[in-house]
């Protein structure tokens, strides 16, 4: 009996939202989660991606905070919160997968991987060549990257 209230809530939940622009069900599948980090351009891939692997994390974050789904930036700053040490070393060698998908999600359509990658390397060298960059936190070398990142 309890699994079933507690299902029922849930359920209850996944249809009721105070946003006024409320997004479908397929919608939200399509641009939120997992999915939509890995195939930010195919949203048909990410529906499927999100049904299959991660259907929790898609609605709840399409629910919770709709803004967090919304282009590349928000789904940028995810990344580089969950990958910020890969993404230094990337930033070092020049290049790496999570480089690659964090710069398909922000770079301008005219903007080639190189074009994108060139200045923001310089930037972060710039950034890690402080004296106080050691003493700074993770979050905040994170939120600095972000910041290069979508600047």
């Amino acid at each position: 009996m309890r699994k079933t209230v507690v299902l029922a809530a849930a359920l209850m939940g996944l249809f009721i939202t105070t946003n006024a622009d409320a997004r479908g069900l397929g919608e939200i599948l399509e641009e939120c989660g997992f999915g939509a980090m890995v195939f930010p351009e195919a949203p048909q891939n990410a529906l499927i991606s999100n049904l299959l692997f991660s259907p929790g994390s898609a609605t709840t974050s399409g629910f919770t905070t709709p803004g967090s789904c919304a282009g590349g930036e928000a789904t940028a700053a995810i990344i580089i919160n969950n990958s910020y040490e890969h993404l230094e070393r990337e930033l070092a060698a020049g290049d790496g997968d999570y480089l690659t998908l964090l710069v398909s999600l922000v770079k301008g359509e005219e903007q080639t991987e190189q074009e994108f990658v060139s200045p923001l390397r310089i930037e972060f060298t710039e950034f890690v060549s402080q004296p106080e960059f050691s003493d700074k936190s993770r979050s905040d070398k994170a939120e600095a990257l972000y910041e290069m990142v979508v600047n």
